[in-house]
């Protein structure tokens, strides 16, 4: 038998044809139709909506029903249309002016208090929706998105008139909200712990710049500091070789829950690309850091602009906060090398 099936979870085509109204029916405005498509959906055909649903129409349904109470306190014009009205369809608690909602009494309010009743709809669906679309926007730029992404996301969250505040979008928009979610919680560590980990090599290079200062103007009482130079340049060494390792193991790790290749705005495919070109580079220098060189870092300029220029900071939207802790953990930064401060290379991870 054909007709739509009982188990979809939106209603979206019980929108009845004007022509088929009755005489005292009159077809109501687009969002409290979508409304009332819903709402009869559950109450008359006794669709089971999901959770999501089920707990929106039955919320508007109290919304509705305070508004036409207070409404009937003070329209006498709608009191007077109901005077020929049968109680028993009119009333579901007659002492508390609770009216049960129906086409058939909502054609017969005053039609200038149906605006009323729609915008309601409309307010409320829109204010969900926006936030979902202020959510997943800020994913964008936190996850480092390439320009499809960009676009595929854009043409989700377009349309701002009333026919895009629907039920049925409101759905569609839970849906990729989990999505972009599930893709914020799995990349965002990962970027995290890459971003510092170039602050750390960055900050190396500019120590070996200093150093050759010191060199040059020996302090006072500084006999140690060659001693102190040679142990700080091993251990520093040994560190930034096993983050080589944590960063090829944090991109593996994102790549086998996602299943996708772990990339950095349009082209970057990150191992290749950066982390490879730095192992290649370090067994060359060894422990002389200052020839290891800015081309070979992303986050000093990602997206273009000057190479060296210092990494950039943190991007995340306040909206995604709660989302960290939900996520794959953040991974520590690469430590400080043993006679850190004896040698002066000293920075605030950030």
């Amino acid at each position: 038998m054909g007709g739509k099936d009982p188990n979809s979870s939106i209603a979206s085509d019980r929108r009845p044809d004007p022509k088929d109204y009755t005489k005292w029916e009159k077809p109501l405005p687009f969002n409290l139709e979508d409304f009332m498509t819903q709402y009869n959906a559950w109450k008359l055909d006794g669709v089971t909506h999901p959770d999501w649903l089920q707990e929106l129409v039955a919320k508007y349904e109290v919304g509705i029903k305070d508004m036409i109470r207070h409404h009937w306190k003070i329209s006498s014009k709608t009191r007077k249309f109901f005077v020929a009205m049968n109680e028993a369809s009119v009333w579901e608690d007659k002492a508390q002016k609770t009216m049960f909602v129906t086409r058939r009494n909502l054609a017969t309010l005053d039609p200038n208090f149906i605006p009323e009743l729609d915008n309601y709809i409309l307010t409320n669906l829109t204010t969900l929706i926006e936030e979902i679309r202020a959510e997943v926007v800020a994913v964008l730029p936190s996850i480092y998105a390439n320009e499809t992404e960009t676009a595929d996301l854009t043409a989700k969250v377009a349309g701002t008139s009333n026919t895009d505040y629907t039920f049925e979008n409101y759905g569609k928009h839970l849906e990729f909200q989990v999505v972009y979610q599930d893709e914020f919680k799995a990349k965002f560590a990962p970027i995290e712990y890459l971003r510092q980990r170039e602050l750390y090599i960055q900050n190396l290079v500019a120590w070996e710049q200093k150093t050759k200062t010191m060199a040059t103007s020996p302090v006072k009482g500084s006999s140690n500091m060659m001693n102190w130079v040679a142990k700080f340049r091993l251990d520093a060494s040994k560190i930034l070789i096993k983050s080589n390792g944590v960063a090829r193991k944090v991109v593996k790790e994102y790549e086998e829950q996602t299943g996708k290749t772990f990339t950095l705005l349009t082209t970057h495919t990150y191992i290749p690309e950066f982390v490879a070109p730095q192992e290649a580079q370090l067994a060359r220098v060894k422990t002389n850091f200052s020839y290891l060189t800015a081309d070979v870092l992303f986050f000093d300029n990602p997206g273009g602009g000057a190479e060296g220029a210092p990494i950039c900071e943190k991007i995340i939207d306040p909206l995604l906060e709660g989302l960290v802790e939900l996520g794959t953990p953040l991974i520590p930064p690469p430590a400080m090398p043993t006679f850190s401060q004896e040698v002066g290379f000293h920075f605030d991870y950030y």
